[in-house]
């Protein structure tokens, strides 16, 4: 009986463990526009908005980057802790994320649930 139970248990911290994705430390540094972002220079996000979108991300491969999200031009840059490596993220307003680590690894998150977090800066 106490083997049946100990498998949930691991698989529960396991997938507590997925879903944060290891990201701790984030701190929003700048915000900007690059040309064109007019429409959306009003865009920021506190540290705590920030963190909340990043943990509400979930990673995406390149390809449904592009086919599907949008590379909006008004962004929010820091840096975060991924596990034990220390990377940059900059955050776009349409809710997409991309991450590079000092040890040349880099990630893309989207957010399709944070429409909260970006429509009343846009």
């Amino acid at each position: 009986m106490k083997k049946i139970l100990i498998f949930p248990i691991v698989l529960l911290i396991f997938s507590c463990a997925a879903n944060n994705k290891g990201i701790t430390n984030i701190d929003v540094k700048e915000t900007g526009t690059e040309s064109g972002g007019e429409f959306c220079n009003k865009f920021s996000l506190s540290n705590l908005q920030a963190t909340e979108l990043i943990k509400a991300s979930r990673e995406v491969e390149i390809n449904e980057f592009h086919n599907n999200y949008e590379y909006l031009p008004c962004f929010v840059k820091g840096s975060l802790n991924m596990g034990v490596k220390e990377c940059n993220f900059t955050i776009r307003a349409g809710g997409t994320v991309e991450i590079t680590c000092t040890d040349n690894t880099g990630y893309i998150f989207v957010c399709d649930s944070c429409e909260h977090l970006l429509i009343d800066n846009e």
